[in-house]
């Protein structure tokens, strides 16, 4: 049986700064090892996908919906706001994974982490070596 206990990791890491695409991608990799893990982490870089209002795909027969990405983000909201958001979540996490690249937002969200005493990682491998006893428990 599976624990019900899975520690909280912030994943934190550029999204609008140098292609969005591939750092959405790091993101939703980092995401699933820690997951396959046995951690509950959370990734902010999906919000792209829900930050504008979702439209059908033209030419999509099916009733599927989509989303238009964009790291601008829907009308209204501005960074202030998204940080806003997000600095909540990094406060309840046991743990924050820096991902590489350049962004203000990441480096507020470990200066949070940190003046809560929330450790930081640079990555996925350190991270799991750090809290080895959550991997594989059934």
């Amino acid at each position: 049986m599976t624990t019900p206990y899975r520690p909280r990791v912030y994943i934190c890491g550029p999204i609008s700064r140098g292609n969005l695409a591939e750092n959405i991608n790091q993101a939703t990799e980092a995401f699933a090892k820690l997951a396959k893990a046995g951690f509950a982490p959370f990734c902010p870089h999906w919000s792209v996908y829900s930050a504008e209002p979702a439209t059908p795909h033209p030419s999509d027969k099916v009733d599927r919906v989509y989303t238009v990405g964009s790291a601008a983000g829907y009308p209204g909201l501005e960074h202030s706001d998204w940080i806003g958001i997000d600095l909540p979540w990094v406060a309840v996490s046991q743990a924050v994974l820096r991902l590489p690249g350049e962004s203000k937002g990441a480096d507020l969200e470990v200066e949070c982490a940190m003046s809560y005493g929330i450790p930081v990682f640079p990555d996925v491998e350190s991270l799991i070596q750090y809290c080895p006893w959550f991997l594989n428990n059934d």
